[in-house]
């Protein structure tokens, strides 16, 4: 990766325009600074990335780099049609987060405040009141075995967070629309059937060992 002074060097090859070297001279010293007028500062590297785009160029803002608009990746988001990373800078920024020790809990911690509008320590609240388990079957949360971590649960109507649940559960109460009169018949169908529904002992030896059942076969009991 070339340094500042490679970069604004560059920038004169075969163009000469010292207007757009003194401005990306002038963005690069201002953002060593510890304090700068935002305003004034995105104003000179949005003028700077213009006067680039009309011989094809583009700025990284993360290397200081002028490249050519082919080594950025397009965006629907800014208004100049690029995003202000290159490529490159992109796949190293990538790798850099993915090698990071907590980037799980960096996922977790912006999971939970974009769908949720929940703090990561908020949520451990809410499990340590719940005894670190599923409130309805509970399933026990960040076992040995198990690292996943519990859903959130909550009201799609109010956005308000009901509680935390495993995602089997939490999944149950989605596909019952959290009705509750469903889930009452629901209950009311499983216990008028529940004997009968449990398959005898030679059914599930013989699932067990491949061997499939034809309707009408009897069963050795």
């Amino acid at each position: 990766m070339k340094t500042a002074e490679e970069n604004v060097c560059d920038i004169t090859i075969g163009i000469n325009d010292l207007r757009e070297k003194e401005l990306l001279a002038d963005i690069i010293e201002t953002k060593k600074s510890n304090s700068y007028s935002k305003h004034l500062f995105d104003k000179k590297l949005r003028q700077l990335r213009i006067e680039l785009l009309k011989r094809g160029m583009f700025y990284c803002f993360k290397c200081d780099g002028i490249k050519p608009t082919s080594d950025f990746t397009k965006s629907k988001s800014s208004s100049l049609g690029l995003f202000c990373y290159c490529k490159q800078c992109c796949k190293i920024l990538y790798h850099s987060f993915c090698n990071k020790p907590k980037r799980k809990e960096v996922r977790k911690i912006w999971s939970l405040r974009e769908k949720f509008g929940i703090s990561l320590d908020r949520y451990k609240e809410i499990l340590k009141e719940q005894n670190y388990q599923c409130a309805i079957c509970g399933r026990l949360s960040e076992s040995e075995k198990d690292k996943r971590m519990l859903a959130v649960d909550h009201d799609h109507k109010t956005k308000k967070v009901r509680g935390i649940l495993c995602s089997n559960c939490n999944n149950g109460l989605g596909r019952f629309f959290d009705n509750t009169k469903y889930l009452s018949k629901a209950i009311d169908y499983l216990n008028k059937y529940n004997n009968e529904s449990l398959p005898s002992a030679n059914v599930m030896s013989s699932r067990s060992r491949g061997t499939q059942l034809l309707p009408g076969s009897p069963l050795t009991i």
